[in-house]
């Protein structure tokens, strides 16, 4: 646990030196920045699909474990309050597994699980509004273009056979957020 909180104190430092150093430059010009962060995947549950073993308890959402991903933009100033930037995702490959799960295709409970993965490029524009000497607040909208690749796996709980399957998928998003 205390790695964890080192971690995020870290990143948390750097995120900070970034932004700083970002909202000093208010001239036109080139800036590059990055951060680190955790991705976690959560599997939505469906009453249809998934229940509990029993019979009971119907979850919204299960959460999976946790993986480092990093992110790192390069931009251009154009003058103190507009920019642009090109930036890449990667959100680390998160892992989900659940047990007891009824999965209907089957006719049977299994146990479950998914590792994930996706990494994106992404184009925005970036309207800013400098203040007190050091602070920025932005508006960002943009494009994201992604990338996710799935591996399942499934091991009824009757049957001495498992099951795996691959899923990949690509798109393009809109791309929007505020900061500070």
């Amino acid at each position: 646990m205390a790695r964890c909180a080192n971690l995020a104190l870290v990143a948390l430092a750097a995120c900070l030196a970034t932004a700083a150093a970002a909202s000093a430059q208010t001239a036109p010009g080139f800036y590059a920045g990055g951060g680190i962060g955790w991705a976690n995947v959560s599997v939505e549950e469906d009453d249809d699909y998934y229940y509990d073993y029993y019979g009971c308890c119907y979850y919204d959402y299960d959460n999976g474990e946790e993986d480092v991903g990093f992110g790192a933009h390069i931009g251009y100033r154009f003058n103190p309050y507009f920019a642009a930037e090109l930036g890449y995702l990667d959100a680390g490959k998160p892992h989900w597994d659940h047990r007891d799960v009824y999965v209907a295709d089957l006719d049977d409970f299994a146990d479950t699980e998914a590792d994930l993965e996706i990494r994106a490029a992404q184009l925005s524009v970036l309207a800013i509004l400098p203040f007190g000497g050091i602070w920025e607040a932005y508006a960002r909208l943009g494009a994201s273009f992604w990338r996710a690749d799935a591996e399942q796996a499934v091991y009824p709980l009757f049957d001495d056979v498992y099951y795996t399957r691959s899923i990949d998928d690509e798109g393009t998003s809109l791309l929007f957020g505020i900061g500070i």
